[in-house]
C-alpha cells in the first residue's frame, strides 16, 4: 500500500504528510460504523484525533458522504460467508458526494470545529435526501 501513496493512519505520519504539504484522506468511523446495518449512521469519536489534528494545523475539512455503501453491507447469518463465496455478489452504486471545506477559526476550539464539521455532514445529507444520523462513541 505504500507504493500507492498510502502512510499509516497514526497521528504522526498523517501530521508529517499535512506538513509536506500532502492531501490526506482518511474514513474514520470503519467498523463502528458497520455495526449499524441499515441505517446511515456516522460515528464521530467526541475527541477525534483527525478534528484535532485539523485544528492544530490549520488544513481544511472537506465533509463527505458515500451513500449506497451500507447497502452493500449485510447483516451476517450463519452460512453467510459460505454463501458469499459460492455466489457473487450484485454490484450496488455509491454516490460521493463532497461539501464545502471547513477552515478552522481563529480561536477555535477542536470541539467547536466538529461541531460545524457534523453540521455540515448533516446539510450534506439533507441537500442530497440522505437522513444522516451522527452518533459519538468511543474508538
Amino acid at each position: 500500500l505504500l507504493a500507492t501513496g498510502c502512510c499509516p493512519g497514526d497521528v504522526a505520519s498523517v501530521r508529517q504528510q499535512l506538513q509536506k504539504g500532502t492531501s490526506v484522506a482518511i474514513h474514520p468511523g470503519g467498523w463502528q460504523e458497520v455495526k449499524h446495518v441499515g441505517t446511515y449512521t456516522l460515528v464521530v469519536p467526541p475527541a477525534s484525533n483527525v478534528i484535532n489534528l485539523a485544528a492544530e494545523t490549520g488544513v481544511q475539512l472537506v465533509p463527505v458522504l458515500c451513500m449506497g455503501e451500507q447497502e452493500l453491507v449485510v447483516e451476517p447469518k450463519p452460512g453467510y460467508f459460505i454463501t458469499r463465496l459460492l455466489i457473487s455478489s450484485r454490484p450496488k452504486p455509491i454516490k460521493v458526494v463532497f461539501g464545502q471545506p471547513l477552515q478552522s477559526k481563529a480561536g477555535e476550539s477542536a470541539v467547536q470545529l466538529q461541531e460545524r464539521y457534523v453540521a455540515a455532514l448533516e446539510a450534506l445529507g439533507k441537500q442530497h435526501e440522505v437522513l444522516v444520523k451522527v452518533v459519538q462513541e468511543s474508538s
